[in-house]
């Protein structure tokens, strides 16, 4: 078994308000509907779990399906199998489950959860980092842009860039132009402590980003080259 190799899986998805693209290693994959028109691949994920003899056994398992079950419905998998093991390691059973029937399963137990208020909570989460970025990245472009303006009356017109579309997340900025974005524009760290209990966005700064060469050849942390695709020269609007 060679365990470097992965097959990962990305989706498109909405979370509350949020449109997001997420992508996740996932275990492999089963034929559905072999030999028929509608044969496709469907998603598999395998997890370990000490066999349960116990109500403490059951506790620990039922919390654990929490974090199974927002991984799966998240990647869009179809089947979880849980081996069941002893306390050598030793796998003794398994057992299959449809993602969506795990808020069933822990329904009256001890430890119980529902998705539909984790689902809620996550969304929330990610409001509170995109408006917080959204309103740092502002506070950035406008001090850049006083600077800027000094300079233009020494050194000329400002090559200022702008997003392909006004539909993006922050499409009504100006954007810097390519030389000047590799140098500075904003990059940010979300850290939590688990479960939650305390979220924090952290503006980096490029003298930290520049130790390990992250400001080589990007824009932020976006590839130089892909920043050029997706703005265009503010001149091409009057063009």
């Amino acid at each position: 078994m060679n365990t470097n190799v992965q097959w990962c899986h990305i989706m498109k998805t909405k979370l509350g308000n949020n449109r997001i693209i997420i992508g996740g290693e996932v275990d492999c994959v089963e034929t559905l509907d072999a030999g028929t028109e509608r044969e496709r691949e469907g998603v598999v994920e395998l997890k370990t779990n000490l066999r349960v003899d116990s109500a403490d056994d059951q506790n620990r398992l039922d919390a654990k399906m929490l974090k199974m079950y927002m991984q799966s419905f998240l990647l869009g998998v179809r089947t979880i199998v849980i081996g069941f093991r002893d306390q050598q390691g030793m796998l003794l059973s398994h057992k299959s489950f449809r993602p969506a029937d795990l808020p069933r399963l822990v329904r009256g137990h001890a430890v119980q959860w529902n998705a539909n208020d984790n689902l809620a909570f996550g969304s929330l989460i990610l409001d509170f980092v995109r408006d917080t970025v959204r309103a740092e990245t502002e506070r950035w472009s406008y001090c850049m842009s006083q600077r800027v303006r000094e300079n233009e009356k020494s050194l000329g017109a400002y090559a200022w860039r702008v997003h392909r579309t006004t539909n993006s997340f922050l499409g009504h900025l100006p954007l810097p132009a390519p030389q000047d974005a590799e140098q500075e524009y904003p990059v940010f760290r979300v850290s939590f402590q688990p479960p939650f209990s305390h979220v924090t966005v952290r503006y980096v700064t490029p003298y930290e980003l520049g130790l390990d060469g992250r400001r080589q050849g990007r824009c932020g942390l976006v590839p130089t080259a892909f920043y050029l695709w997706a703005t265009m020269p503010m001149t091409h609007l009057w063009g």
